[in-house]
């Protein structure tokens, strides 16, 4: 009997396609047995399994801002920087993870421009804070959101709006590099000191605090028509200090262009897949979650939850 090649080679070709077929079913047919499953339950109108970013949220950095009785937010005497203080920025400086501050203006006598400016520079340029979030006392609603911006867009803003703020800065840091260095036996020398602000030092934070508000304060009446550029303490020793209240229509005005005002509703009736999907819609890169009151509930990475989406997605 002649062996018929053509038809065997005609034959195994044919059969070519269907073997691959079973084969792709064969390897895969874990994965086609759970999207069989997922789009059963999908037509029955049953839930389907998905997999799902979770909605982390930045550790915040807590403090009390108070040296002993005294709130440093407010008007004190440059005294209040003293040793004592010392704990107070050994918290505000080395203590735990925290990503953002929460500012407080409260009803608008909370923070003054001036404390603003200081701790915005100190925790900027020290804790490396990556921003701030503002909120204030408004219709009954404590902690109301109102925007985020880093430090040192705080910092630069105020500068520009107060030029006497910026100066302080100046003869508060060189203030730093004039004094004695400790153990050395003699005056300062070029490169003898840390850089200012290098790290977390403690006593070099506490003394420029000290030397700054020293720099924008007067012992005695203000001059004759810059009288409304000062607040008089009200204990002895009286003191002037040249500052204003920060409240939300004054954080608008002095801090224009550098505010971000993205925020998202997140509620626990809500579901998760939407607040995602709304906080990825923002531009800040930041995002502040509130309640339905627009009260401050958290702060949220926009460009780390964006990374976390792309991972899930087919491909990736």
């Amino acid at each position: 009997m002649k062996f018929d090649w053509k038809f065997w080679a005609e034959f195994l070709k044919s059969m070519a396609w269907p073997g691959l077929a079973a084969l792709v079913l064969l390897m895969f047919r874990k994965q086609i047995a759970e999207l069989l499953t997922q789009a059963a339950r999908a037509l029955r109108g049953q839930p389907v399994q998905e997999a799902s970013v979770q909605l982390d949220t930045l550790p915040e950095l807590s403090s009390s801002w108070s040296v002993g009785s005294m709130d440093v937010r407010l008007l004190t005497p440059p005294q209040v920087f003293n040793d004592n203080s010392r704990p107070f920025f050994q918290d505000l400086l080395n203590t735990g993870p925290g990503d953002y501050v929460v500012m407080d203006l409260g009803k608008g006598q909370e923070w003054l421009t001036s404390r603003l400016f200081l701790f915005s520079l100190i925790l900027g340029m020290v804790r490396n804070l990556r921003t701030l979030v503002f909120v204030e006392s408004s219709s009954g609603v404590r902690r109301r959101f109102l925007a985020t911006a880093p430090p040192e867009d705080v910092r630069r803003c105020l500068a520009l709006r107060y030029p006497w703020l910026e100066e302080a800065w100046l003869r508060a840091s060189a203030a730093q590099y004039a004094r004695e260095v400790p153990g050395a036996g003699g005056s300062a020398e070029a490169g003898n000191r840390h850089p200012l602000f290098a790290g977390a030092e403690v006593e070099m934070v506490r003394s420029f605090a000290q030397d700054f508000i020293e720099s924008i304060q007067r012992s005695g009446a203000p001059p004759e028509g810059e009288e409304e550029l000062y607040f008089e303490s009200p204990t002895s020793p009286h003191v002037w200090e040249k500052t204003h209240w920060m409240d939300g229509e004054r954080l608008e005005r002095d801090l224009a262009g550098c505010l971000r005002y993205d925020w998202c509703e997140n509620s626990p009736d809500r579901p998760v897949k939407a607040v995602v999907a709304s906080v990825t819609r923002r531009k800040a890169p930041f995002v502040a979650l509130v309640d339905s009151d627009r009260r401050f509930v958290g702060l949220v990475d926009r460009y780390a939850l964006l990374d976390a989406t792309k991972r899930l997605m087919p491909g990736s």
